[in-house]
């Protein structure tokens, strides 16, 4: 069963992603605080993959399949990617800060999709 509605609008994207979030409400708030405590634990060094592994469980949710706790830990085989991946961002918005207000505000907003084309798409750097 595919819970996405045909077609593209922000209306549509916001409904779709609250009714996924709704309907694996337990499942997702387990791995999210398992998540949180494993990075906590590891001094967020695994902190890029239990990202990576939280967005796997929503696109999952997102087309239809049911997302498992275990998809948190999806991503760990990539700990290198995620890791060069959040020390790229790291540097990219900090330096940006310190340039700028602005700039490490874009930097952010352009960086925030690099977790999910890496995660989603098997990209790297």
């Amino acid at each position: 069963m595919n819970t996405i509605s045909p077609g593209l609008s922000i209306t549509k994207c916001l409904a779709d992603s609250f009714r996924v979030w709704i309907r694996y409400l337990p499942t997702l708030s387990i791995a999210s605080a398992l998540a949180i405590g494993v990075s906590a634990g590891t001094g967020t060094l695994l902190l890029g993959c239990l990202h990576a592994g939280l967005i796997v469980m929503l696109l999952k949710g997102m087309r239809g399949e049911k997302p498992r706790v275990g998809d948190t830990f999806s991503c760990l085989r990539l700990f290198l990617r995620f890791l060069g991946i959040t020390l790229l961002v790291t540097v990219l918005v900090t330096v940006g800060l310190i340039l700028l207000v602005v700039p490490g505000i874009l930097f952010a907003v352009w960086c925030s999709y690099v977790y999910i084309l890496a995660a989603d798409q098997n990209m790297s750097l």
